[in-house]
């Protein structure tokens, strides 16, 4: 099982290598192997998810925001939040 480097970033690009890293870690599970550690590491990725998901949802958030100010203001969507930014 492989692990991270504690994630300082707030973009969603480093989001999704954590969704992928933590992928690695359940498919080299080996599924034959100590039942305790398959359920600590399918718990994490639940973990991991969900609060992925919380992310998402905060930055669909901002840029609804953005966009309903931006309507308001009779202006195009001018600056893109940074936790979007890559």
């Amino acid at each position: 099982m492989a692990g991270h480097e504690t994630v300082r970033s707030t973009d969603l690009s480093a989001l999704q290598g954590i969704f992928f890293e933590e992928l690695d870690n359940l498919m080299t599970l080996d599924i034959n192997g100590d039942d305790e550690v398959i359920e600590r590491e399918i718990n994490r990725a639940k973990a991991v998810s969900d609060v992925g998901a919380r992310a998402i949802e905060n930055a669909n958030t901002a840029v609804g925001i953005i966009r309903a100010r931006s309507e308001m203001a009779g202006a195009k969507l001018a600056s893109v939040p940074a936790m979007l930014k890559s």
